[in-house]
């Protein structure tokens, strides 16, 4: 990837505007700096993601990211490595970057000028992000994962799969892995996307419901590998157990986390 093909890419990502700081491009959301880019001899990028996405994106794809050096790193500066990162990831990584930003940062009046409205967890899950698309994996990425197809899904393709779940039946994130990439004829899901899309389609579903609605994604029948309950969907542990137990599940705990006894039975 060339340096003009990131900054297309972060133009292209809602609400993202350019700027300049010691010589080198910045793109900033609601005026705070979401990515930026190195001077035209250096092939490096950085996105500004939260810790936890950093480090599921780069045990993800060691090879096109790095946390930056020090405190910044820690903070979630994210170093992109140009000639090695794929499209589908970058722009992955520039969406969840703004998007942080629209959640964080409240928008100041200007005199007249409107406020933006906070985006509702339903408009995250129609925000396909130029999403599914199917690319190769090379490099480091082909040793962690395995060489072939990788499929980068749309939101609302986890959601259809969550919804699909009956009472009485389970699914996890790996499990909806292995139906997106058969139903686009790839060898792989990406794994990290996808569990960040079915965290939105859980947070949607739980909207839907604090809105009346009756019918909605049984988010609490998708779990994490290996049968674990996931503590960051709505209502955290208590009520995903709470939901799981009513329909007939045994939850047991192994020190500080949950998880469905006897889950490879449930596995379809």
């Amino acid at each position: 990837m060339t340096p003009d093909r990131f900054r297309q890419l972060a133009l292209q990502t809602e609400g993202v505007t350019e700027s300049s700081h010691h010589g080198h491009p910045d793109f900033r959301c609601r005026n705070k700096v979401i990515a930026s880019l190195g001077r035209p001899s250096v092939a490096w990028a950085m996105v500004k993601l939260t810790p936890e996405q950093q480090t599921q994106f780069c045990q993800a794809h060691p090879g096109s990211l790095q946390p930056v050096d020090g405190s910044y790193g820690a903070r979630g500066y994210t170093n992109v490595r140009l000639r090695t990162a794929p499209v589908s990831l970058v722009k992955s990584a520039l969406a969840l970057a703004a998007d942080n930003e629209t959640q964080r940062t409240p928008q100041r009046s200007t005199g007249s000028s409107p406020k933006r409205a906070k985006r509702s967890w339903q408009d995250k899950l129609q925000d396909n992000k130029g999403h599914p698309t199917v690319s190769p994996v090379t490099g480091k990425m082909a040793k962690r994962f395995g060489a072939g197809l990788m499929v980068i899904p749309a939101p609302l393709e986890v959601d259809e799969v969550m919804r699909s779940i009956r009472k009485g039946r389970l699914i996890s994130i790996a499990q909806i892995q292995s139906r997106l990439a058969a139903k686009h004829r790839a060898d792989f899901a990406c794994p990290i996307t996808t569990g960040i899309f079915a965290w939105i389609a859980a947070n949607a579903a739980n909207e839907a419901a604090c809105a009346g609605k009756k019918r909605i994604t049984p988010y609490w029948r998708t779990l994490k590998n290996g049968g674990e309950l996931n503590p960051k969907y709505p209502g955290g542990i208590t009520n995903i157990r709470q939901r799981l137990e009513a329909e007939g599940h045994q939850i047991v705990q192994r020190r500080n986390r949950f998880f469905v006894a006897n889950f490879e039975e449930d596995k379809r």
